[in-house]
């Protein structure tokens, strides 16, 4: 709980850096899209060490726009987070990519400022590369020592072998493709152009317009089962989107307007964005990262964009009939057998859907042996019924089993 806080605290404050004219009706618009982050990502939101990873992505994003804003001392922090994030999660690498990031953006917007292409860029290199220098070699202050200095490369190479669960499955594939990845990829659609093309223009409203209509028409296709034609109709749209957004743009050149959007939001959050979108098409699981880095931006749109005739008090009004009906639907269970339908809500466990009963049946049947247990599940019963209890397969998978094993176990 105190993790989604704080994701959401930060999604404030980079919503109030981009933002700049900050109003009362921008914090009920936050807080909707508050509300939409927490509805697309509640399978990921539990007790999960991974809730540090997301927590500190958050929290750099903020300090990264709050040093290009203002030239922050806060960009310090960087240094023991670092350390701290190394020594909770093995997601650290995320951070070590996110300060390089930091650092080559920064490096090459003061290039463009001196070449005359943006205004006057105020902070200094030499502080930015101590920071960064110090932050990665902050990793090996902990207890395995060097090696953990390379070890989230290794990392990285067993997400892209281990297809043994579909959140880790590419945009390529079938399973990919369920709601929060179709959720993803409008967010990324709205998000683009207020990031790079926005403005005032009625043809620019048309073409969004029609780029929504495909976007719904692809949905269809999607839950008719044509999920093939769903990647190809999405690589044309995003293609299309583009393309034809810049043909808007005649008078203006795609140089000029790369430009723009470099002085207007930073090189590093553009670079982030552009990263974690990518990220997110590995695998429906890193869509998370994505919605902390363009959620602020949704907000920008539609507050500028969608709702800028409206008043405050509607928006209230609209926000806390949301709010109730979410807190219904949650209450009375609705909630989960939409969206998680292996959920439920309370604190009760169930001995259907969980390894609980499997493991008091083995109990008082006294059946031993080394158990056949998928790799899931494997990791309570070892616990329940320790010392004894042994299977072949666990939940540290690829850490120790080659693919091959993990591969026959499926089979099998």
């Amino acid at each position: 709980m105190v993790s989604v806080t704080l994701i959401l605290f930060f999604l404030k404050k980079n919503h109030s850096i981009l933002r700049k004219e900050y109003t009362k009706k921008s914090i009920v618009i936050i807080a909707i899209c508050g509300i939409l982050f927490l509805i697309l990502h509640n399978a990921r939101i539990n007790g999960r060490p991974e809730m540090t990873t997301y927590t500190l992505t958050a929290v750099y994003l903020y300090l990264f726009s709050k040093y290009r804003n203002s030239g922050s001392k806060l960009i310090y922090l960087l240094i023991p987070l670092q350390v701290f994030w190394t020594n909770m999660h093995e997601a650290y690498g995320v951070g070590v990519v996110m300060i390089i990031i930091f650092i080559v953006g920064n490096i090459l917007e003061r290039y463009l400022c001196k070449k005359g292409f943006i205004p006057e860029w105020k902070h200094k290199v030499l502080p930015l590369l101590l920071v960064g220098i110090l932050s990665i070699l902050g990793i090996l202050i902990n207890p395995n020592g060097t090696e953990l200095f390379d070890h989230y490369i290794e990392i990285y190479t067993q997400l892209q072998e281990n297809k043994f669960t579909t959140e880790n499955f590419s945009f390529k594939t079938k399973e990919y493709w369920n709601y929060v990845a179709y959720l993803n990829l409008g967010l990324f659609i709205l998000t683009f152009k207020t990031l790079f093309l926005f403005d005032k223009e009625k043809k620019w409203n048309n073409a969004v317009a029609l780029n929504i209509l495909l976007f719904l028409f692809t949905l269809f296709l999607f839950i008719k089962g044509y999920w093939y034609y769903v990647v190809v109709i999405n690589l044309l749209l995003l293609l299309f989107s583009i393309t034809k957004l810049f043909y808007l743009k005649k008078g203006i050149k795609i140089k000029d307007k790369i430009l723009s959007a470099i002085n207007k939001w930073g090189l590093v959050y553009l670079l982030l964005y552009l990263a974690f979108f990518y990220l997110s098409l590995q695998a429906v699981r890193n869509t998370y990262f994505f919605a902390i880095v363009s959620l602020p931006i949704l907000a920008i749109y539609l507050e500028e964009k969608v709702f800028i005739k409206s008043e405050v008090v509607k928006f209230a009004k609209i926000g806390l009939a949301f709010c109730l009906v979410l807190y219904l639907s949650i209450g009375s269970g609705l909630f989960y057998k939409v969206f998680s339908p292996r959920e439920q809500y309370g604190l009760k466990i169930s001995s259907k859907r969980t390894p609980l009963g499997a493991a008091k049946f083995l109990k008082e049947n006294k059946i031993e042996g080394k158990g056949f247990v998928d790799y899931l599940n494997s990791s309570y019963l070892l616990w329940s019924m320790q010392p004894n209890f042994k299977t072949y397969i666990d939940l540290r998978d690829l850490d120790i089993f080659p693919q091959t094993f993990m591969e026959n176990v499926f089979i099998a």
